[in-house]
């Protein structure tokens, strides 16, 4: 459990599995990023707050997350995925997260 936000800048690999999460999670500027992946054993993520992925290099998967608040991703090479599980998302998905 985290209590107030998540944020990586430049990071390397990012990943985030089976986190309750009560802030903001924001990655930025990242080679890749998986927030929840089911697929490989990486179980969803309880968010309550804005996650924002952008600028990123490489992969990301954004897959079963229980997300309060919007989802929003920009400026990523490669577009995020969710492999099949879709995220549980109260607030506007935008940009190349809005099919999340």
């Amino acid at each position: 459990m985290i209590n107030g936000p998540l944020r990586a800048d430049g990071a390397g690999t990012v990943v985030v599995c089976g986190s309750r999460i009560f802030g903001q999670v924001s990655v930025s500027g990242s080679s890749s990023v998986m927030l929840g992946n089911p697929r490989l054993g990486c179980v969803k993520n309880t968010i309550i707050g804005r996650v924002t992925v952008s600028g990123t290099q490489w992969w990301h998967v954004i897959a079963g997350n229980a997300i309060t608040g919007p989802l929003s991703c920009s400026g990523n090479v490669v577009p995020p995925v969710n492999n099949g599980f879709t995220n549980t998302v109260t607030g506007p998905k935008s940009g190349q997260c809005s099919k999340l």
